[in-house]
Formats: C-alpha cells, sequence, structure tokens
C-alpha cells in the first residue's frame, strides 16, 4: 500500500513537473504563432493574394519582411529632420482629436519607456513603497521627487510613485507618498519588471561586492 503510495507520489510530482516545463514553451509558440499569423495578414494578405491569383504561389511571411523593412524606414524618417518637425505637428494633431488623444497619449508614453534610453530614464528609481497601509510595502518606481506645489501644500517632501502591479507594471495606481516612506533599490528596471510580470516568483537576489571584506549593499541589477 505504501508503495502505491509512494508511486502516485512520484507520478503526480512528474506529472507537474513535466506541465511546468511544457507551459512555458507552449505559451511562447502560441504567441509567436498568433503574432506572425496576424502581423503577416495585415500587411502581406493582399499581395500573397495578387501572387496567388496570377502567378498561384504565395510567400509566407511576407507582411512580417513588409512590417519590418516600413519599421526601418519609419525610424529612419523619425530620426533625421523632416521626421523631427513633422512627427511632432502630427501629434500635436492627434492630441486634440476628443477620443484618439485618450488611446494616443498613454500609448505614446509606453512606447517612449520601452523603446527610447531617455524614456526608462523618467522612471528613476526602483523603490519599496510602504502602500497602501502602514507596514507593508509595495514595489514601484519614482517618476518625481521634485513638486513644489504638492511640498508647499503638504509641508513635507513628497514623491511620486507609480505602484507597479501584475500583470501590466504599469496600470497600477500612482501616489504620492512622504520622501521617508519609501526605500529606493539598488536595482534596474529590467530585474524589477520581471519580479512584477511574474508575480514575485522571478526574485532579485542580494547583490555581493567583488571584495570580500564589504556586504552586500543592494540588489543585482
Amino acid at each position: 500500500m505504501a508503495g502505491i503510495r509512494s508511486i502516485g507520489h512520484r507520478l503526480r510530482q512528474y506529472f507537474f513537473a513535466g506541465i511546468a516545463t511544457i507551459f512555458p514553451v507552449m505559451v511562447t509558440i502560441y504567441v509567436i504563432l498568433f503574432i506572425f499569423k496576424h502581423a503577416d495578414n495585415i500587411l502581406g494578405k493582399f499581395i500573397n493574394m495578387y501572387l496567388v491569383k496570377n502567378y498561384g504561389y504565395k510567400i509566407p511571411g511576407l507582411g512580417i519582411l513588409l512590417g519590418f523593412i516600413l519599421t526601418i524606414l519609419v525610424g529612419v524618417v523619425a530620426n533625421h529632420f523632416i521626421g523631427k518637425r513633422l512627427i511632432p505637428f502630427l501629434e500635436r494633431y492627434f492630441l486634440k482629436l476628443p477620443f484618439i488623444r485618450h488611446v494616443y497619449s498613454p500609448a505614446k508614453q509606453l512606447s517612449d519607456f520601452l523603446f527610447k534610453e531617455d524614456g526608462k530614464q523618467k522612471f528613476k528609481k526602483v523603490v519599496l513603497a510602504q502602500y497602501p497601509s502602514e507596514g507593508s510595502y509595495s514595489l514601484g518606481f519614482m517618476t518625481n521627487e521634485d513638486i513644489e506645489a504638492f511640498d508647499s501644500k503638504l509641508d513635507q517632501k513628497v514623491v511620486t510613485v507609480l505602484i507597479s502591479t501584475p500583470p501590466n507594471p504599469f496600470t497600477g495606481p500612482l501616489v504620492l507618498l512622504p520622501r521617508d516612506k519609501i526605500k529606493v533599490l539598488d536595482m534596474s528596471m529590467e530585474a524589477a519588471l520581471k519580479f512584477v510580470v511574474s508575480g514575485g516568483l522571478a526574485a532579485p537576489r542580494e547583490k555581493r561586492e567583488k571584495d570580500k571584506g564589504e556586504k552586500g549593499s543592494g540588489l543585482y541589477t
């Protein structure tokens, strides 16, 4: 009887170990295939329809290739004189449209953060904020520590912290907290995002100095 229980326990252990191994692989494959299918249809659909109709064949991945080339061309234009004058003009126009501005503005901010170095610098520090209650801490990003308008009203130094929540680390609340209610971490933005998106599973390791005589002073970046 004990032997059967032991076998059942091992089988269950192996089963969950198999799921833990297969699940991220299958999710990755699914996401890649999903992106490939839909991105290919967006730009390559009509060209492939023409090729099939007139020549009897189509080119798989043509839409992705065209999308890549188009992205490069837009980047070339954006980094030169015409783009630097034209794009801000178009952005000002978009921001005047009633519905579009509510979509474009946050999308623009997220894009700047993900793909521009100066965007990441706006999220100055990774911090532990004493939020939502005394004695509990939330991981967040300090976005501003020089807000004189609020400092004078509250009679104390406050900072803005974007509280990061899974699965989207940028949809948490923005809170004003006294400077002494946060702890600044020696942690990179990438490590913080991994920690949040993984639900705390990808925990950062304690940083160890090269010199044995010095104690760790933070977290790996």
